[in-house]
């Protein structure tokens, strides 16, 4: 039921081999998105939670905006699942492989959780503008070495694109 995970860790496998980074358990993924809601500042933690969950690439992640996120009707039976466009079309941007309008959808069991404050994080930018306005790819290479220290683990290679691999290695 992952076909996506296996996809992606057998792509990043065959392209990168032994000298990829290293992903992060589940373990402590979830005690960064902690930390950043400790030292209040949820809407990193949220950020921070939703990245690996999406498999996304950094960039792709960071340019989400609300009205990207396609949420379900409410009180329709079918189509449940959260929505999200990557590389809008209309916005005349691609992917790193040049798609446009690709869609994850969040419709598993295991990610409930997951569009729930994707539903949240609509909610609170429904003036428009990024999902996450307050990251760029640095400050967010910041922020990850920033939580990465102060939970004593500064010397695992934390960098966005990890998050991109720890959502699926973790998932399968």
């Amino acid at each position: 039921s992952l076909e996506n995970a296996r996809e992606a860790i057998a792509g990043w496998k065959k392209i990168h081999g032994e000298v990829s980074r290293d992903l992060i358990s589940e373990e402590i993924h979830l005690a960064m998105v902690r930390k950043l809601v400790a030292l209040g500042r949820p809407l990193s933690a949220a950020a921070l939670f939703l990245h690996p969950q999406l498999y996304l690439r950094p960039s792709e992640f960071i340019a989400l905006r609300a009205e990207d996120l396609l949420l379900p009707l409410p009180g329709a039976r079918r189509y449940q699942s959260v929505g999200v466009v990557v590389a809008p079309r209309e916005l005349g941007v691609t992917t790193k492989t040049n798609a446009q309008d690709g869609t994850v959808l969040v419709d598993q069991a295991c990610q409930v959780t997951w569009g729930s404050v994707l539903a949240e994080h609509v909610h609170i930018r429904q003036g428009g503008g990024r999902l996450c306005p307050q990251l760029n790819l640095n400050s967010y290479e910041r922020l990850l070495r920033e939580v990465a220290k102060s939970l004593g683990i500064a010397e695992l290679e934390v960098v966005p694109h990890t998050m991109r691999h720890t959502g699926p290695s973790n998932d399968l």
